[in-house]
């Protein structure tokens, strides 16, 4: 009997083992996503034979609990997984010294608060002696120009005294939020909060653990770096990231990948319902707008019809100057190939992803009537080999940065247009040659005639070509008529009115185009031109 109690002991003495410490976590790896970041933890743990409990620190508290993920080696089954919080948290260093840095801080404001309140005593004493002088009126020449000094001289030092003692009180005031910020998001990722596996392990061993979670709070966004020497050349680009954490915890020394999809997102495709059309009382309802038809509430959703599971994958690899591409079902990552430090103090860390060449033409580009300035315009027809994603571009001409433009991916189509920016030393100008109108006989109708002029010079060293174009109004009215009377050859687009000239000019030539139109309209009718 007793060595039956002596098994039955062992045995559940065995099941509820917790390692009362904990076991330490630290980050290996994080993949940041447009919105959010996936943290990746390691562990080792040395595992008995048969069922325990098993419990992990160093997990930031704030994070979506229900996406924890713990994987276990073969040999190591998972039956449950659950949070706990740990009622006594043990201070680290770093936060002893933001405590000892507070008190100190806090104590330099009561000193400074002390001497505010002398300043502000002594301006009252200033003030109710005014009043006092001021009752009495057999004061002297002399005292009254005595108080007067006292007044100019004593008076404003004091109040000088009191903004500057105020401006420091508040300088010191913030350095303690920062750092009490500081302080917070290290008590958040402190040992208060721990993670707890029950597992059964089929042998004793060290094993590695791996732990992922999704944390919001962080996000990346791109930017480029355009470069170009001569107008003949290819553009040199980096492909930049610029990374923001606040996550309550410290990247150190980590592998970094950064993801283009946007987790968040709805992964539930629309599945389209018959629309039942219908008639409606014309009459309105009050406070709203009637609508016609009438469709279903119910809203159905599939993803392409069928379940994903989340072991699916379907990439190819791509080796580039800076960081692997991998392209997913549905985004692309990029893999740094170093190991990274980035601090949780949500300022910007820069990194760069990729460095090509684009094949790109380049062309001058000016509109007159909306802008007299020449722009350098650049075409990429292959651009979905470069990865793009929509973001800001820097742009340097030879060496020098010349401005900030964008670049929009959304919209691009085979062809991908951006601007690098205006060119001063091409020169345009544009004046209006006549404008007037008459009225013709016997129609009941009147006509406008307009006529432009632009003249475009090259100053620059080197032949150049450039598009221009500008337009003429469409009309809205069958009443109304609009024509083309002259366009210096340019090419006309009835359908929306505009005319491009691409004319080649040499260093220092001047070439001037003309166009004009004609409006007939009602005499009774009037446009704004």
């Amino acid at each position: 009997m007793k060595s039956l109690f002596n098994i039955l002991f062992v045995f559940f003495t065995t099941i509820t083992t917790i390692q009362a410490n904990g076991i330490e976590t630290k980050i290996q790896s994080v993949t940041v996503f447009r919105k959010g970041v996936q943290v990746t933890r390691n562990a080792l743990v040395d595992v008995s034979h048969g069922s325990q409990k098993i419990s992990f620190y160093g997990i930031p508290k704030d994070i979506d609990q229900r996406t924890i993920y713990i994987k276990f080696p073969d040999g190591v089954k998972v039956m449950s997984v659950y949070t706990q919080d740990i009622e006594h948290v043990q201070k680290d260093e770093a936060t002893l010294k933001h405590e000892s840095k507070i008190l100190s801080l806090k104590k330099e404001v009561r000193l400074i608060t002390n001497q505010l309140n002398t300043y502000k005593d002594e301006e009252t004493l200033i003030l109710s002696n005014r009043n006092i002088n001021n009752s009495n009126s057999d004061i002297s020449a002399e005292s009254l120009s005595k108080m007067a000094d006292l007044y100019r001289i004593r008076l404003l030092y004091v109040r000088n005294q009191m903004d500057q003692l105020t401006f420091k009180t508040d300088s010191i005031n913030m350095e303690i939020y920062k750092i009490q910020n500081i302080f917070n998001r290290n008590l958040t990722a402190s040992r208060d909060f721990q993670l707890v596996a029950e597992v059964f392990a089929s042998q004793k061993q060290n094993v590695n653990v791996t732990i992922s979670y999704w944390d919001h709070r962080a996000h990346w966004k791109s930017n480029y770096s355009f470069r170009l020497n001569q107008i003949d050349q290819p553009i040199l680009f980096e492909n930049n990231a610029s990374v923001f954490q606040n996550t309550g915890e410290n990247w150190e020394n980590i592998q970094l990948v950064l993801a283009t999809g946007d987790p968040n997102r709805s992964f539930l495709a629309p599945v389209l319902t018959p629309w039942f059309l219908q008639y409606f009382d014309q009459m309105l309802p009050l406070g709203g707008i009637g609508v016609g038809g009438s469709r279903s509430n119910e809203i159905v959703y599939f993803l392409d019809g069928v379940r994903v599971n989340d072991d699916q994958s379907n990439t190819r690899t791509a080796q580039t100057n800076s960081a692997d591409i991998q392209e997913n079902i549905t985004y692309s990552q990029y893999s740094l190939p170093f190991p990274v430090t980035i601090l949780h103090e949500n300022n910007s860390s820069e990194f760069t992803i990729k460095t090509d060449t684009l094949n790109s033409i380049l062309k001058y580009y000016c509109v007159p009537t909306m802008n007299n300035r020449v722009f350098l315009k650049a075409g990429i027809a292959d651009w979905e080999n470069y990865n793009l994603t929509s973001g800001d571009v820097k742009i340097y001409f030879e060496n020098t940065y010349s401005g900030t433009s964008r670049l929009d991916v959304s919209s691009a189509e085979d062809t991908l247009h951006f601007s690098l920016g205006q060119d001063i030393a091409i020169h345009c100008e544009t004046k209006k040659l006549k404008s007037y109108k008459k009225n013709l006989a016997f129609s009941g109708k009147k006509e406008i005639i307009e006529a432009k002029e632009f003249t475009i010079k090259n100053n620059k060293s080197y032949p150049i070509e450039i598009e221009i174009q500008e337009r003429i109004p469409i009309s809205t009215d069958k009443e109304m008529e609009i024509e083309l009377l002259e366009n210096s050859k340019g090419q006309f687009i009835k359908d929306t009115g505009i005319i491009i000239w691409k004319v080649k000019l040499k260093p220092a030539e001047k070439i001037s185009k003309t166009w004009s139109y004609s409006i007939t309209l009602p005499k009774n009718k009037n446009v704004q031109l």
